[in-house]
């Protein structure tokens, strides 16, 4: 039977308590959950290095501190596990910002708390800022500097990472098992909806 690490990483937020309650009663006997404060503006980076390194379970997987499960997702992640040991799986999530139901297509556009990664020692990547002249990767915007982007794409890098190690490709699965909520702000939120309306008129 497999087992789990969940990994979340805090600034501090008063939606750590939502995250909290959605993932405590989905953990099983050998499953554990690390939660660690974040502190060094670098999106969670080193918390999660951290905590992978103290991990001792089959698998590692990942939360924000502002996301929550849905009430049967570690019982899909656990049974993608079991069939898959040796495979990154990911996992659909639902955005609640956009009324939206997110498909990652390719790496660039995985996230974090979809992954259920095998914790076989010498094969889990680590999260660490990129090369910004990978052509996946965005170009800085306006205020921002590469080192910005760099670790906003840390997730990015785990995944490339991790999968080089396995010397295999991610499976994605159809299951949503994850509600994101990235920006609860007003404006922030419009951004993402005006986002998603761009990305729905791109299809056409």
């Amino acid at each position: 039977m497999a087992t789990f690490t969940v990994i979340i990483p805090t600034v501090g937020r008063t939606t750590l308590r939502y995250a909290l309650t959605s993932v405590a009663p989905q953990l099983r006997d050998g499953d554990m959950l690390h939660v660690l404060r974040n502190n060094d503006g670098d999106y969670g980076n080193r918390a999660r290095n951290d905590a992978i390194a103290r991990a001792v379970t089959s698998h590692l997987c990942f939360l924000d501190d502002d996301d929550e499960w849905l009430p049967d997702a570690l019982d899909k992640m656990r049974a993608f596990a079991n069939e898959y040991p040796d495979r990154v799986g990911v996992f659909r999530a639902r955005y609640d910002a956009l009324g939206d139901t997110g498909t990652p297509q390719s790496l660039a556009q995985i996230g974090t708390p979809m992954l259920v990664v095998p914790n076989i020692p010498g094969r889990v990547g680590r999260f660490a800022p990129v090369d910004v002249s990978d052509p996946l990767i965005r170009p800085a915007r306006p205020g921002e500097t590469e080192a910005d982007v760099a670790a906003q794409f840390s997730d990015y890098e785990f995944l490339r990472s991790t999968l080089e190690l396995l010397g295999s490709s991610p499976m994605f699965v159809p299951q949503v098992t994850t509600v994101i909520r990235p920006e609860r702000g007003r404006w922030r939120t419009l951004r993402y909806r005006v986002a998603s309306v761009r990305r729905g008129l791109a299809r056409r």
